[in-house]
């Protein structure tokens, strides 16, 4: 089961995106998928999140086109990846957006703060999207100040089974609960 990253790339002056792909294709070399839709999708395995945040940055300011930008944080699985594209599209489209590139928690902190839920828990929550008992910790934990002591107490739970629950929710989703901005936005979609 591949598990990769995948970037969106919306171009509003123009339907063409092959001069965006070869670019692309550049700097993150052959191991590289490319989708084209509505916007493109690059579908990669490239761990350094930074170094494509800032190429990214300098593909817009080069092109100096009309460009959005969604760069997925976590590894996802393929299965997953058309239900994500599809919610994240649909955001693309109302053209909401203060900036030109967001990574995944800064996107989604932008749309809860604006007070847009819609789909997103399936987008941020993955596998634990149906999972009431596990959301029921996330938002007890949240509640109580992202204090384990706590939170275990009131759960019924060994405090170091929750610190162990907690960590493998952050490794599955790349939402830490002990980071505040992470807490807030898994208690807002929750």
């Amino acid at each position: 089961m591949a598990m990769k990253k995948y970037i969106l790339i919306k171009n509003y002056n123009s339907q063409d995106l092959s001069n965006i792909k070869d670019i692309v294709q550049g700097l993150l070399g052959n191991n590289v998928e490319f989708i084209e839709t509505e916007y493109l999708t690059v579908i990669h395995d490239y761990s350094n999140d930074e170094d494509i945040m800032e190429s990214m940055e300098s593909i817009i300011l080069d092109l100096q086109e009309n460009i959005q930008v969604y760069l997925s944080k976590k590894f996802i699985e393929m299965k997953y990846l058309n239900i994500e594209k599809k919610i994240i599209g649909s955001y693309f489209e109302k053209n909401i957006f203060k900036r030109n590139i967001y990574d995944e928690k800064t996107f989604i902190k932008e749309l809860v703060l604006q007070g847009y839920y819609k789909d997103l828990d399936k987008v941020v929550l993955g596998e634990y999207y149906r999972d009431s008992s596990m959301l029921e910790v996330l938002k007890i934990f949240a509640e109580n100040n992202m204090n384990t002591s706590s939170t275990a107490e009131k759960v019924f739970m060994h405090r170091n089974t929750l610190i162990n629950k907690l960590e493998k929710f952050h490794l599955t989703t790349g939402y830490d609960m002990k980071e505040f901005c992470d807490a807030f936005i898994i208690y807002h979609l929750i």
